[in-house]
């Protein structure tokens, strides 16, 4: 777990020589050494991966912030946005359903279940209160409630 993406930037800012070259106000060396230590996850000696978490605050008026969110979105696989104002409107979890996902949806999921997520994405109406209930809705249809539902629905319980 990274817990500040936006630290670990301004380490690779003060580690690395400068390149000359921006981006954004952000040096490319910088952003090109921080690449490289995310993607060791994918570099085991002994095949696999790592799972890397990392969060940028999303902050609006910083330009780093953006330059490196901007950036990471090339390269990361799954991303989860949360937002303030859903937060607000007391929501928790926050996440924002529209700007939250993966990149390469068709990897990890049959036809029957892209079916399912199209046809709950289309009840979605753009109010995070109302999407995140429709959310919690279809998730609570499928969840079971009480132990011997659980048991009932596990094979070989």
């Amino acid at each position: 777990v990274v817990d500040s993406l936006s630290r670990l930037l301004r380490f690779c800012l003060a580690e690395v020589p400068p390149s000359g070259r921006d981006l954004g106000g952000v040096d490319a060396a910088a952003l090109h050494r921080m690449r490289r230590y995310l993607g060791a996850a994918r570099a085991l000696d002994e095949g696999g991966s790592l799972t890397v978490v990392g969060v940028i605050s999303g902050d609006p008026d910083s330009k780093m912030d953006r330059v490196l969110l901007e950036d990471l979105r090339e390269v990361v696989n799954w991303e989860l946005t949360l937002s303030r104002e859903i937060a607000d409107r007391g929501v928790r979890p926050p996440i924002d359903l529209r700007h939250s996902g993966t990149q390469r949806e068709d990897r990890l999921i049959d036809a029957a279940e892209r079916q399912h997520r199209e046809e709950l994405r289309s009840r979605m109406t753009g109010d995070p209160i109302e999407d995140a209930e429709t959310l919690i809705q279809a998730a609570a249809a499928v969840v079971p409630r009480a132990p011997s539902e659980v048991a009932r629905r596990t094979p070989g319980a």
